[in-house]
């Protein structure tokens, strides 16, 4: 199956995927300003975070190609 950016599975997931990608440029460019490396480490973590999701909505998608 193609992946579409929006889909019923992916509806409810987008707007949290959205406010972590913000937040990792958010961290990316307080790191840039201040070279206070906790914000490296919490950018790291939402990242991590989002490829979480990521890898359970084509979870759920798979689920449902099979019912």
């Amino acid at each position: 199956m193609a992946r579409e950016w929006n889909t019923p599975t992916r509806q409810p997931w987008n707007g949290m995927i959205k406010a972590s990608l913000d937040s990792i440029d958010r961290h990316n460019e307080h790191y840039l300003n201040t070279n206070n490396y906790k914000h490296l480490v919490a950018a790291h973590y939402l990242r991590q975070y989002v490829a979480y999701v990521k890898d359970l909505i084509i979870e759920l998608e798979e689920k449902e190609e099979s019912i």
